[in-house]
């Protein structure tokens, strides 16, 4: 899912775009209609992937300013509302002349965007404080209808999109100063037949389970700080780097792991290599004084090299990155500073969230992430929807109270001593991407079962409260 690539759809269904509008207009008056009733007529209004500019005209505000990424948009909106400020822009970035505003307007946009903390920092930085965002988006069970529709043209192409659930969206709302107001379903028939639309469309999104199948879910959200990409602090960070067998990408991933707080070491733990990864890294700490090598032999897997890592850190922020480059090192200040600033305890890195590239991650893998997911959400009575990426960060001190040893990879002692002891977990999305080199060290099945007895052993703690550590 690439942002030229989405760019370039939405300047290619310009010309048809108010007519698909026209030919489901029951569906894009609903929509209109939850933007309505949350805009008063005093209020500054920004919205963010404006389209044509017709949700902007039918909202009645003081000021309004429409910002979309395809410029033939823009100009197609200009004409039709002259009296509407318009400006071609990438959502994902902050806009400089928007700021004070009121009411910021997402319109089905989050679908369309590659990286959601972006877009988010952009409404941030365009609202008041105690200005809200008001966002709608489609429900991920109506994908294959969508595309099956489309497919039939009888729908707009969407071209590249992710749709996500609500519950992310209102997860990573923390992580850009904004306070999580209330949520809501809408529209279960999206087309109009007399007398039932109307009636179902008023009824089901009251009805609990039935509302899960709305097509449209929105989200108010009210923004309580600023938040700017610059930050201090007098905290300082810790980056392990557990690996086997990863000479091919030892050397950018060290390389590429950015400078965090007021100091950051990058801690290279050789868990018994056969290859030369602990000789290249003996080379490169030569020129690069933030490097710190441990190994030794033979290997013990991952869970005791995260341990070694973590047990010789000297950050006050300790956190993982993987060798293999799936999550790429740049992406580490999202785990600092939620950990650093006090949003989180514990910040856990989630896949499931962006498309991930192909064959990133093998088809049983992923199976058994979502099999573990439900379990451990349930065991640790919270939405957990990746249990085995490997980037993870806390502080040093809490680490201190989480015991390590039962699980080989490591991550579900982290989850599971973190739960008991009650930190404040936040997923935090990253872009999965394929390994660069090397394989993975990752047995389906062997692992599963070795990951289920951890689960056990979790349940007689966490549930029935036996062998729990007092």
């Amino acid at each position: 899912m690439g942002k030229q690539a989405i760019k370039d759809h939405f300047e290619s269904i310009a010309h048809d775009y108010d007519k698909w509008k026209k030919k489901n207009y029951y569906y894009h008056d609903s929509i209109k209609e939850f933007f309505k009733k949350n805009v008063k007529p005093e209020d500054k209004v920004i919205e963010f992937g404006c389209g044509t500019g017709d949700i902007l005209n039918a909202v009645n505000a003081g000021y309004k300013l429409g910002l979309d990424i395809a410029g033939e948009m823009i100009k197609r909106a200009r004409e039709k509302h002259p009296g509407i400020t318009f400006r071609q822009h990438d959502c994902e970035t902050p806009f400089p002349e928007a700021e004070n505003f009121d009411v910021a307007i997402l319109a089905d946009i989050i679908d369309h965007v590659t990286d959601i903390l972006k877009l988010y920092t952009a409404v941030n930085r365009s609202l008041k404080i105690g200005g809200r965002m008001c966002i709608s988006s489609v429900n991920p069970i109506w994908s294959p209808v969508f595309d099956l529709a489309e497919r039939l043209g009888r729908k707009m192409p969407e071209g590249e999109h992710n749709f996500v659930p609500n519950r992310f969206l209102i997860e990573f709302l923390k992580l850009r100063g904004f306070r999580f107001v209330s949520r809501g379903a809408h529209f279960l028939i999206p087309r109009k037949i007399p007398l039932l639309s109307n009636l179902v469309n008023r009824i089901a999104p009251k009805i609990p389970l039935i509302n899960r199948f709305c097509i449209i879910q929105t989200i108010i959200a009210e923004k309580v700080a600023d938040w700017r990409e610059e930050y201090e602090t007098d905290l300082s960070c810790s980056v392990i780097i557990p690996c086997f067998n990863e000479e091919a990408n030892i050397e950018r991933s060290t390389a590429r792991v950015p400078g965090m707080g007021k100091w950051t070491e990058v801690i290279v733990v050789d868990d018994g290599s056969s290859d030369s990864t602990a000789e290249k890294v003996r080379r490169l700490m030569k020129r690069n004084d933030r490097l710190r090598l441990i190994s030794y032999s033979p290997n013990h897997g991952k869970g005791y090299a995260v341990k070694q890592g973590f047990d010789n850190a000297k950050g006050d922020i300790i956190m993982i990155l993987d060798a293999d480059m799936t999550v790429m090192p740049e992406e580490l200040p999202l785990f600092f500073r939620p950990v650093a600033d006090g949003t989180a305890d514990f910040a856990n890195g989630t896949r499931m969230i962006y498309p991930q590239e192909k064959q990133a991650m093998r088809f049983l893998n992923q199976i058994g992430n979502f099999f573990f997911g439900a379990i451990l959400s349930w065991l640790l009575s919270r939405d957990i929807s990746d249990t085995l990426c490997g980037t993870k960060a806390l502080k040093r001190a809490d680490y201190a109270n989480i015991h390590m040893g039962a699980d080989k990879w490591g991550d579900f002692d982290l989850l599971f001593g973190a739960a008991e002891n009650k930190l404040k977990i936040v997923e935090v999305p990253v872009h999965y991407k394929a390994r660069t080199g090397g394989e993975s060290k990752m047995s389906p099945i062997k692992h599963t079962l070795a990951l289920l007895k951890v689960c056990l052993t979790w349940f007689f703690r966490l549930k029935l409260k036996f062998g729990r550590r007092g």
